[in-house]
């Protein structure tokens, strides 16, 4: 999810009960997307 607000990239994962186990926040840097691990998407651009 994107805050464009507070230019932060918010990533959830590992749902479990209705809730994420994981809830990590970004603001600049690069992630890798679990399901294509050789892509790397730079958080400045999508922010």
């Amino acid at each position: 999810m994107t805050d464009l607000k507070n230019q932060q990239l918010k990533v959830f994962r590992e749902l479990i009960n209705g809730d994420y186990s994981q809830k990590l926040t970004f603001t600049c840097g690069e992630i890798f997307p679990l399901a294509f691990p050789e892509i790397k998407i730079s958080i400045q651009r999508l922010l």
